[in-house]
Order: structure tokens, then C-alpha cells, then sequence
């Protein structure tokens, strides 16, 4: 496993896909969006800490802002909380148009719950997937409006935190990302008996790695 570095831009790739005697991948980590598909959670386990490991030490030293986390995480409460004074959410361009992406059900259904757009800058307080999802429309947000170090970004439960109609949204900014930020990896990991997998995973051209 292994670091290239471009720019500002740092990723991840697996220069030997074998992580030790008992686990391998079928293929290569990737830029964009990869779905690590596991059977035994004890392997997904070692590969998820092998990574966080690898972007911890290499980020020890060096600040970094509002790349940190695409979705709600008490670690990053601070700076989280603070993206409605980085983001109008009125008047910034790029969150905007990332709403504006949404499926008119989901878009509907936010503008109804939280009485329009204007007060999705109080994310932080809503209820579970919909902080998650709405944290993920500010980060890409930013991640867009701001010059800063791009790190891989890891998620154990991404694809668990969402009811159906979120999770369609969710992939389908995701896929989006892949081809307008050429700068993001985003590495999420996933049961092969998961809905995702069964029903979802056809739809998105994700890269998708088995753990053997």
C-alpha cells in the first residue's frame, strides 16, 4: 500500500493487493469512489485500519480543514458545525447546483421537512441520515470552493446510514463527483448480502473490490 502524491491531491493505491497471508484484493484502490465488498467483517476490519493508519501518519503533521469528512462525524464536530458560516446556502453556486442534482422526490422532501432550503444550514441538529446527507452536499461544496489538501476519505458505514431514497441520492452525487472531481477518492465498505449490493450496486459506476 502506498501514497502518490500530485499537487495537492494525495491517494491511495495498493501497490501488492495481498495484505497478509489470509487477505487479498481482486483489484486495485482507485481514484473516485470505491466499494470495498467484503464477506467476513473481521477482513474488512484489518484492510479499513490498514488505511486509516496509512492517512493518519501521513496526515499527523499537516492541518487540515474542511476536506476532513463527507459526512457528519463527531471528530470533526467543530468544524462541521461550522460550514454555515463558509457556505450560504442561499447564494453559494456550487451547493445549489448540488441540490438542485437531487431527485425532485428527495429535494420535495427536504424543502417540505425543514421549510425550505434556507434552513439546511442548521444540519447539524437534524435527525441521522438527513444530517449525514446534508453534511455531504456541504463538504462537496466546499471541497469545490476551497484550495486545500485532498485526502483519501474513509467510511466504514456510509452505504448503512441512508434510507432508499437518500442512498439514491447520495450514489448519485457520488457518481457525479467522479467525473467533475478528478481530485476525490472515497473509499466506503459494504456486506456482499447488503442491499446496496443486491439492488443498488448495478446502477453505479463505482469501483467496486472484493476482499478475499
Amino acid at each position: 500500500m502506498k501514497y502518490l502524491v500530485e499537487g495537492n491531491y494525495n491517494y491511495i493505491e495498493y501497490s501488492d493487493l495481498k495484505i497478509n497471508q489470509n487477505i487479498t484484493l481482486d483489484k486495485n484502490i482507485q481514484r473516485g469512489v470505491n466499494v470495498i465488498i467484503y464477506k467476513d467483517y473481521s477482513k474488512a476490519d484489518v484492510v479499513k485500519n490498514n488505511l486509516i493508519q496509512l492517512v493518519s501518519k501521513k496526515y499527523r503533521n499537516n492541518k487540515i480543514n474542511y476536506c476532513s469528512s463527507l459526512i457528519y462525524n463527531e471528530k470533526f464536530k467543530d468544524i462541521i458545525t461550522n460550514y454555515k458560516n463558509i457556505i450560504d446556502v442561499d447564494n453559494n453556486l456550487t451547493f445549489r447546483r448540488l441540490f438542485n442534482s437531487l431527485i425532485p422526490k428527495h429535494q420535495e422532501y427536504l424543502n417540505n421537512k425543514y421549510s425550505g432550503r434556507s434552513n439546511l444550514k442548521n444540519f447539524y441538529l437534524f435527525p441521522g441520515g438527513d444530517l449525514n446527507f446534508i453534511c455531504l452536499l456541504f463538504s462537496l461544496s466546499i471541497m469545490k470552493d476551497k484550495n486545500e489538501i485532498y485526502i483519501p476519505l474513509i467510511s466504514e458505514n456510509f452505504l448503512y446510514i441512508f434510507d432508499n431514497l437518500t442512498l439514491t441520492s447520495a450514489c448519485k452525487l457520488l457518481n457525479e463527483q467522479i467525473h467533475i472531481n478528478k481530485k476525490l477518492q472515497f473509499i466506503c465498505f459494504v456486506n456482499s448480502d447488503s442491499n446496496f449490493v443486491t439492488e443498488y450496486k448495478k446502477f453505479y459506476n463505482f469501483n467496486y473490490v472484493n476482499i478475499n
